[in-house]
Formats: structure tokens, C-alpha cells, sequence
């Protein structure tokens, strides 16, 4: 492997303050490799030292690779001119072409002109040489080729021809890191740096991204919060701290695995210090009242001679077995490790209310679209706030459509309109002339069930969310809530927070709350100090997330609505998050493009197709793919067999529900009501109906 980079002994200060110092780096020509470190550690300014854009308070950066040869996707990108369009911004990738094609745009514009009429016939000449000079060296360089490659690239991305028309800053955050995606991925690079290329991605574009990477020959340097992403895409994980950078091979989860032996070790390593260190202090200290002892007995025989000599020598020797062991606690002491410390992290439960039923929510045939066909508002004009009025008659302001279910819409921004008597949201849908978002769904969602809703960007799962939360009202069917159910909210837009109260404030306004307790339970939640009096407008996404989970912490709910709970957050805080959501003893339902806590969490999937289609899989997501893959194999072979082995089965399950309903009680026993033999009935019964699933779910929407 060729080094393309190095990084040696770099440090870095700000305002006084120290962001990482010790950082030794090799970037290898082949390598994927993944940096990793929580909010505020420095990886923007790293990479930014690594690019020469910013110069390192000491220590050097070597490239053996010219610059010219590298590329970056920032995480933000700077101020776009308002009438750049989307396709501009992704020719934009590759700089040389888009001079070239820039410059015979202009003049082609120039020789179509009325202007051009009145050229004199040298000018014109030059002009028309000009553009073949140019018009040859844009072909040697393959321009038009790269001009369908962007295209390609854009269309794969889900980026398609009707919007590359349109002035960039229109779109929404997924579809502006698309474009960006676009752009770099056709530049001819041999190392590529990414900062956060997954943000605003959905499930399908982020899996089509991570196979686009694998195949990409050069090497590989990227920044990214989702925990799949980094374990299926880097082949090194490179963690920054402040003391400094640790590489570990493999993915995330190999990485976690180290990490986690790393501590084991070190814990084992300190107890032993510790004790060895205890049994020396304890030997220093005997053998230093001995030699005070002998010392003292040799000094009282005056009388025999032979007799103070042995004292003495018995002093001598304690003294040297002394000087041996404070030596040799010396030497413990310059090799001691420290106890191994967590970086903060979060620290809180979530505590569900009690629920003595089993059904908390039912949809029932229930349908929803927006209306395309009242009005047109491009979305670049919409800013407006919609009022909303939530199950608990508190109103706050919501966005009038979500980042989720805008970011495919092509043409115009979802319509909806406030219903001053309800205080609801409605759909301006006309029947027959809009495809439903949402299309007769049923489900029942049942007491301590995790549905996770899973579908691409603009196939309505916040809409879906909302409809739970009553805060739109279907157009077709119904939504029966219990009447003890206690909902707790968590939105992607996190606009339900008191703007202009300060953290402090707003937990003051609580009853009995002292400002002691609410310090501390700031605390638990990473503000501290100073951090308690900044007010929540001023907080960067992530604190807002963190200030948001407050909300959720005292809300005692039996519900948990969540809508991408760990955007904006970073790994540390996304374990956390996930292992809060793990103990909580109430029902969860989870909009996420978070994968691994979709993995961990959820019992339950809910997918949804944008199309107004919808598939429900009783299971997780590793039964889901097992599943899957078991269906292709089924449809590859097809056939008879499938036909037979379905009435096989169905045959099965009909003997065993029949067995089942000659029980004692039938199946309405609860279960710990149940025998042994009754318990592995219903078992048969549950396993009949999941290897039947692939055969019906063809048929289901």
C-alpha cells in the first residue's frame, strides 16, 4: 500500500483552548477509513488542517498526493448563487470540464445572439475558432461522457430531469446532499474525503451509496454518525480524541469489540496495579518499623559488643529491603495506567405510565393524500408556520410539512389546510384526483410492541405519525385511540420547544422543582455550567435533541411517537438513546433512518412504498431479511412446489388451531394461564404462520 498522506504530531488550539494534540495519521491508498469522535472533538477542523484550508498549532502535514488529485464533500457548502440550478451544482464537481463547458455555453449564447448579426466578419472568425479550439479539447477530455455520467448519477440518486431545472437552493437537505453525492462521485479522484454523506439519506439511497463506495478504487476518508454505514462501508475505524488518534481495523462493531477488550484490560491491569501497589506501601511500612526497631535495640546494647553488631546488621538489612521496595514502587508508579474513564454521556431512564389494556391504537381502512390539483407553492417561497393543537389542547408551531414527506415532491409542496374549530390539520384531498400517500391501512398496535416505520423519503411516515398523534384527520376510515393512552412526542423539527426560555427556566416552570434538582438533571443530560443558561433558541441541533429528550423524560407517557430521535446526535449519545429506548416498559413507535437502532429496537415493521402501498411484518429486521431472502429463492423456483408446500401448511395450521380451540379456555387463556402443552401449541401455531407469510405476503399490497 502507497501512503497518499501523513499526519505527524498535530495539535490544535482554539481561543486558548485545546481541541486534540498528539494526532499521528497514515491515509493509504486502497483504505476506507472511518473518523470517528463525539460533537466537538475536532474531525471538521482535522480534516481541514488535512486539506491545508487551516494550519495546525504545531506539528506537519505531508501529502504525497497533489491536491489536485483529492476531493471533499463538506458538510455544509458555502453560499450557492440563488439562480444555480441543480444540474449546474452537480456538473460543478468536476471544475476543469465545467470551466470548459461554462465557457462554450457562453459563447454559443453569444453567436446566437441578435448581437451577432452585427459582428464584423474577422470577429466572427475569431470567435468560431475559439469554440472549435475549445469545443476539440472538451471532447479529448471526454466531456460529453462526463455530462452523462452526472446525469446517470443524479438519476440514481433519485435526483431525476424534472429537477435539474430548478434553482439548487430550492431543495430539501436530503435532495441537496444527493446532488453534492453527484458531483464528487464523478470526478476522477485517488482520495476522497466525506463529511457526513449520509445526513437527510434515506434506507434505500444510504445502501446504494455504501455499494457505490465499495467499488470505488481509491482511498476512502469519511465522517459519519450512522453506526451501519461505518461498519459495512470502512475497512479501518480512526477514533479522535483530544489526546490524540486510535486506528483500529475493521468496521464499527469491530471496533466496539476492541474498544470493549481495550477497557476490560486496562480495568484488569489498574486492580492489579492497585493491589501490587498496596502490598508494596504495606512492605515499605514494616520494613521501616523494623529497621527503627532494630535500630533502636542495637543503640541500647552497650554492654556486649558482638551483641550491638547483630542488631545493627539486622537494621542494615531492613534498610536495604526498604530501598528495594521504594524502588520498585517507583518503578510501578512510572508504568501505573490510569482508571479507565467514559467519556460524559448521557444518563436517564424513561419511565412509561401504567397501561392495564392491550390495544392502545387502531387504524381501521384508513386513507390520506394531499392535494397537487388547489395550488402550486414552490417550496423554496414556503417559510409559514402552521398552528397545531396537540391531544393535550397545548398548541405549538409545526413546519407545514415535514423534511420526510417533502423531500421527493417534485413539483409542489404537499397542501394542507387549519381547521380554525378542530385546531387540526386537514388534507384539501379531492377524491380520485391525487394518489393516496396513505392507502386503507390497518393495524393494531398493542401494548409494548416497537414499530418501526421504514420507507423512502416522501413516502409519508411522518404523515403516518401525525395521524396517530391526531394532528391530521384521515380522509377515509378510522383511528381508535385508548382512552388511557398517554402520548410522548419526539419530532424530527423539534419545534415544540419554548424558543425563547432558557434550560434552567424551563425546568423551574415545573411543580416542586428546585433549581438544585434541576441543575442535576441538566447535568445528566451533558448541560452543565454556563451551558444551563443558554436559551433553546440558541442551541446548536444536537443540544436542542438533548433538550428535547428533557421533554420526553417528564412526560410519563405509554406511547413513544419518535421521529428520528438520534439526528443531529452523535455515536456516544445514539447507544445511549438506543439502550433507554430497550428498557422502557411502555409501546414504542419509531420513524428512524438510524438502522442499527431499527435493527436493536424493533419487533415490528411497517413498510411503506410512496405509493400509497404498505407491507406489515410481524418480526424484526433480521427476520425481515431472512425472510426476504427466503421469498426471492421462492419466486426464482416458483412453480408447483410452491402451490403444494402452501396447502401443506395450511392443512397443518388448520389441525393445530382446531387442537387448539379444544383446549380448556381455547386460546383466550392468558399466558401464564397456559400449560406447558398448550404453550408449545400455540408456538406450532405461530411458526406455521410465519413460514406461511411468504406465500400470502405477495398479495398483501
Amino acid at each position: 500500500m502507497t501512503t497518499l498522506a501523513s499526519i505527524r504530531n498535530v495539535a490544535k488550539d482554539w481561543k486558548g483552548k485545546s481541541i486534540f494534540e498528539g494526532v499521528h495519521l497514515q491515509i493509504e491508498s486502497g483504505e476506507r477509513l472511518a473518523l470517528l469522535g463525539p460533537n466537538g472533538s475536532g474531525k471538521t477542523t482535522l480534516i481541514r488542517i488535512l486539506m491545508g484550508e487551516e494550519r495546525p498549532t504545531i506539528g506537519e502535514v505531508e501529502r504525497f498526493l497533489p491536491l489536485e488529485y483529492w476531493d471533499w464533500m463538506r458538510q455544509e457548502e458555502g453560499e450557492v448563487a440563488a439562480d444555480v440550478t441543480v444540474l449546474e451544482m452537480a456538473r460543478q464537481g468536476k471544475r476543469e470540464l465545467w470551466s470548459l463547458r461554462q465557457e462554450l455555453d457562453r459563447i454559443e449564447r453569444q453567436l446566437n445572439s441578435e448581437q451577432a448579426a452585427t459582428m464584423q466578419e474577422d470577429e466572427m472568425t475569431s470567435l468560431l475558432e475559439r469554440y472549435g479550439r475549445l469545443l476539440e479539447q472538451y471532447e479529448h477530455q471526454d466531456g460529453f461522457h462526463w455530462e452523462t455520467e452526472v446525469e446517470k448519477q443524479l438519476a440514481r440518486l433519485g435526483i431525476h430531469s424534472q429537477l435539474w431545472s430548478r434553482p439548487y437552493r430550492s431543495l430539501s437537505g436530503g435532495q441537496k446532499t444527493r446532488v453534492r453525492l453527484a458531483a464528487v462521485l464523478t470526478r476522477d479522484t485517488q482520495l476522497l474525503i466525506l463529511d457526513e454523506p449520509t445526513n437527510h439519506l434515506d434506507v434505500e439511497t444510504m445502501e446504494w451509496l455504501e455499494e457505490r463506495l465499495k467499488q470505488y478504487t481509491g482511498a476512502l476518508l469519511f465522517v459519519s454518525h450512522d453506526r451501519e454505514f461505518v461498519d459495512r462501508l470502512a475497512t479501518a475505524v480512526a477514533e479522535l480524541s483530544a489526546d490524540g488518534i486510535t486506528v483500529y481495523k475493521g468496521g464499527y462493531l469491530a471496533y466496539r469489540e476492541h474498544k470493549q477488550r481495550e477497557l476490560r484490560a486496562q480495568e484488569a491491569l489498574y486492580k492489579k496495579q492497585e493491589q501490587q501497589k498496596q502490598a508494596l506501601q504495606e512492605s515499605i511500612r514494616r520494613y521501616s518499623e523494623w529497621f527503627k526497631q532494630a535500630h533502636a535495640s542495637a543503640s541500647k546494647q552497650n554492654e556486649v559488643k558482638i551483641t550491638a553488631s547483630f542488631y545493627k546488621a539486622r537494621a542494615n538489612k531492613n534498610i536495604s529491603r526498604y530501598h528495594a521496595k521504594q524502588k520498585a514502587l517507583e518503578r510501578l508508579e512510572a508504568e501505573r495506567v490510569e482508571r479507565p474513564r467514559e467519556a460524559d454521556k448521557l444518563h436517564f431512564e424513561l419511565e412509561a405510565s401504567e397501561f392495564r389494556g392491550n390495544t392502545l391504537l387502531e387504524l381501521e381502512h384508513v386513507s390520506f393524500g394531499y392535494d397537487a390539483t388547489v395550488s402550486v407553492i414552490p417550496m423554496e417561497e414556503c417559510t409559514s408556520k402552521i398552528e397545531l393543537t396537540d391531544p393535550k389542547n397545548q398548541t405549538h408551531d409545526m413546519e407545514s410539512a415535514s423534511q420526510d414527506d417533502q423531500a421527493d415532491q417534485t413539483h409542489e409542496l404537499e397542501l394542507i389546510s387549519h381547521n380554525d374549530q378542530t385546531g387540526k390539520i386537514e388534507p384539501t384531498h379531492l377524491k380520485g384526483q391525487t394518489p393516496w400517500l396513505l392507502n386503507d391501512v390497518s393495524l393494531q398496535l398493542h401494548r409494548t410492541e416497537r414499530l418501526a416505520v421504514i420507507g423512502p423519503n416522501g413516502s409519508g411516515k411522518t404523515t403516518l405519525l401525525r395521524l396517530l398523534l391526531d394532528k391530521l384527520e384521515p380522509v377515509e376510515g378510522h383511528i381508535y385511540r385508548h382512552p388511557a393512552l398517554k402520548v410522548g412526542y419526539f419530532s424530527q423539527e423539534l419545534e415544540g420547544l419554548p424558543q425563547e426560555q432558557t434550560l434552567l427556566d424551563s425546568l423551574l416552570l415545573l411543580p416542586g422543582m428546585t433549581r438544585t434538582e434541576a441543575q442535576t438533571i441538566l447535568g445528566c443530560f451533558l448541560f452543565r455550567r454556563e451551558d444551563v443558561h443558554k436559551t433553546i433558541a440558541h442551541l446548536s441541533m444536537g443540544e436542542k435533541c438533548r433538550a428535547a429528550l428533557i421533554r420526553l423524560y417528564f412526560g410519563g407517557a405509554n406511547v413513544l411517537v419518535l421521529d428520528e430521535p438520534t439526528n443531529y446526535l452523535d455515536i456516544s449519545a445514539q447507544e445511549v438513546i438506543e439502550s433507554v429506548l430497550q428498557d422502557f416498559g411502555g409501546t414504542i413507535v419509531l420513524v428512524s433512518h438510524d438502522r442499527m437502532l431499527v435493527r436493536r429496537l424493533a419487533n415490528r415493521l411497517l413498510m411503506l412504498d410512496g405509493q400509497g402501498g404498505y407491507e406489515l411484518f410481524d418480526g424484526n429486521m433480521d427476520e425481515y431479511e431472512q425472510f426476504r431472502a427466503r421469498r426471492q429463492r421462492q419466486e426464482q423456483s416458483g412453480g408447483k412446489q410452491d402451490d403444494d408446500r402452501r396447502m401443506l401448511l395450511e392443512l397443518q395450521l388448520a389441525r393445530l388451531m382446531a387442537a387448539a380451540e379444544q383446549q380448556p379456555g381455547g386460546s383466550g387463556l392468558a399466558l401464564g394461564e397456559r400449560s406447558e402443552s398448550e404453550r408449545q401449541l400455540q408456538a406450532e401455531i405461530r411458526e406455521l404462520r410465519r413460514e406461511l407469510e411468504p406465500y400470502k405476503f405477495g398479495n398483501n399490497r
